[in-house]
This record gives C-alpha cells, structure tokens and sequence, in this order.
C-alpha cells in the first residue's frame, strides 16, 4: 500500500461532502469535507494545496472560510509544529526530499534523456493520457475546454487546474520528480471531466448510436484490462541472458569480493542476477548511475573486484575516476 491510496480515499470523501454542501447540502458536510481533506494532508502535501484551493472558493463567506480552513487546517498545523519540534524547521517534511528529486533528474540526465524545459511542462498533462488511454485523454480535454470554467462545476476545476499547475510549475523548477505515480490525483480527477463529456456526447446523438459508442468504450477499456495487455509488458533482451553467461563464466569471486551491475534500466539488474547464478549477496546495489557512484557505501566500495557496465548509450569514464583499475576491473558490454 502506498501514499497515494490512503491520500486518494480521504482527497475523494472529502471533494464529495465538499460537493453535497455547495450544492444546498447541510452545514456539516462542510465540517466532514474539511476532516477528510485534513487527513488527506497526512498522507500527501497535495492536500495541504487543495485545502487552500478549496478555500479560495469560499472567500465571499467568512464564516463558512473559517469554519472549512480552520477545520481541515488543523491536523496540518500540528504535523508542521511535529517537524518544527523533531527538526527544528516546520517544513522540513517538504525539503527532505530535495536530494532524492535532485538525484531522480541527474539519472534521466546519465541516462542521456533529453528532459528540456519544453519536455517538462506537458509531462503531468501527458499523464493522464498514459492513466487511461487516447480515449479518456481526448474526451477529458474536451470535457475541460467546455465545462471547467462554468459556475456549477468551478470546485472540481479549481481543484484539477491548480493541482496541476502546482505539479507543473515545480517539476520545471526540478523541486518534484518526474514520477507518474505522483500524478495519480490529477488523473482521478480528471475523470470527472471525461464523464461530462462522455455523457454530453451521447445525449447529442441518435440512442442507436450512443449505445455502440458505450459498447467500444466498454470493450475497449476491458480488453485493456485482461491478459492481452500483458502483451506490452517489457521482455527480457536477450542480450541480458548473454550479460548474465558473461559473469557465469569469466567472474570468480573470493572471500568477501563482489560485483557491482549497472545498466540503462534499472529494471535489468534482477534478471541478470537470476540467470548469472551468482549468488545475490555478492551484487552490491545502490540504484545509481554512473554520475553517483560515490554514493556506495564505504565498506561495499572496498568489496567490489568487479564492475560490470551494461549499457549501448553510456560509457566508462566516471567509473574509471571513482574506482582505480588496479584495485577491480571493469568491463562495458555492448551488442
């Protein structure tokens, strides 16, 4: 289980009691709605953004801006008071993260991955194509272009829109990383703008129509969820095999000596470690690069007698400066 789905449950129970209210519901679905998106905050800084998104809504009633911004900023206050006593900075929970997003954008930069400016900026927008498919992209595009800025639907937009442009803005600036998971919120949430225009598009045409417009739909949103979506799952190149009887036969290892894999993927390494059948105690791990080697542990660098770099885009000179041929050896392999 993850941040996410705890943050998900709370983000949703609360945008539901939010919803009731302002749509004549009672005074204490304003009170639920601001606990939930309070506990949301505790799992995800994303609600600390929509408590204030939210309460932006109510600035032309006090009363209930109090109320709402009071309440759910409550657990909040005493989680950032939790930091400024253990830490002492109230906000540290937001900066401990830095070195890892820092570390996150120098490994799509080893990787050789060209991630501009103008490849930033479309990347959380992109995302929800890649939740849900072309379909639900375009159809949600749809729905925003028409619907967001009405009246009767400003809370889910000011929720979506600003979410997504906080996500936006602090991933040009490298301050979060380009991790699709982080973007599960923005993706839920702009299902509700695909729901608008699926159903608006299906009033507008013949029943005939609309009902084989929901049978593709549906069987297209099952096919991808059975055993023919495993198609596209990533196979293991062959070329991983042939790492793997490179280290059986040339690699001997004693005492306490180890090897450390590096690969364009991450993902590779456990595969050449099963078909090596070297034992996994001798591989010595840090999901790094080649730009952040000096990372290993001290005594794990003194183990390592050999270096092996899987990789058809990088090569050898980092590994040269941080460890000493005479001390290990290092081989590329390439096709």
């Amino acid at each position: 289980s993850t941040a996410e789905t705890t943050f998900l449950f709370f983000l949703f129970t609360g945008l539901l009691f939010f919803i009731r209210h302002e749509r004549g519901g009672s005074f204490r679905d304003l009170i639920v709605a601001a606990l939930f998106i309070g506990l949301s905050s505790l799992c995800r800084f994303e609600g600390g953004i929509v408590i204030g998104l939210l309460s932006a809504l109510l600035l032309r009633e006090p009363k209930k801006l109090f109320v709402f911004g009071g309440i759910a900023a409550c657990l909040p206050v005493v989680w950032v008071a939790g930091n400024y006593v253990l830490f002492g900075n109230p906000f540290y929970f937001l900066t401990a993260s830095d070195a890892v997003v820092r570390w996150e954008f120098n490994k799509l930069n080893a990787y050789g991955i060209d991630h501009t400016f103008w490849r930033k900026v479309p990347y959380w927008p992109l995302q929800c194509k890649d939740y849900f498919g072309w379909p639900v992209f375009v159809m949600g595009i749809y729905g925003v272009g028409r619907w967001a800025l009405k009246k009767k639907n400003r809370m889910f937009s000011v929720v979506f829109i600003g979410l997504l442009c906080v996500f936006m803005v602090k991933t040009t600036r490298e301050r979060l990383a380009m991790e699709s998971r982080y973007g599960m919120s923005l993706g839920f949430l702009f299902l509700g703008f695909f729901s608008r225009a699926f159903v608006g598009i299906a009033r507008a045409i013949k029943p005939s129509h609309a009902k084989i417009m929901l049978m593709v739909f549906f069987l297209l949103v099952t096919v991808r969820g059975t055993y023919i979506g495993l198609t596209k799952l990533p196979r293991i190149p062959q070329r991983l095999r042939q790492t793997a009887e490179f280290l059986r036969r040339n690699i001997t290892l004693c005492g306490n000596e180890a090897i450390y894999v590096d690969c364009d993927e991450d993902n590779f390494k456990e595969p050449i470690k099963l078909f090596s059948g070297i034992d996994v105690d001798r591989f010595v791990d840090f999901e790094s690069t080649a730009s952040h080697i000096e990372l290993l542990q001290p005594a794990d660098r003194e183990r390592i007698k050999y270096i092996v770099l899987v990789s058809w885009t990088r090569t050898l000179p980092r590994y040269k400066e941080i460890f000493r041929t005479d001390e290990c050896r290092i081989y590329q392999i390439r096709k």
